[in-house]
């Protein structure tokens, strides 16, 4: 048997009015991933606290996005 493995590697979440609780679930999320390469969250209503959950992920425990 022949067996085709898909990925989801882009996720586009722009626009879907977002705040900050949804950034630091989100956050936690990333700390495992190893397979989304792209993520996009423009344009929604995260302030500067769910910035800072997403950067501090990005900055010290997920290496693939």
């Amino acid at each position: 048997d022949n067996l085709v493995s898909i990925s989801l590697v882009k996720v586009n979440l722009s626009g879907n009015l977002l705040e900050d609780a949804f950034a630091e679930a989100l956050s936690f999320c990333l700390q495992k991933n190893e397979i989304i390469q792209v993520f996009d969250i423009s344009k929604n209503n995260i302030g500067q606290p769910g910035a800072k959950f997403i950067f501090e992920t990005l900055s010290n425990k997920n290496d693939t996005l």
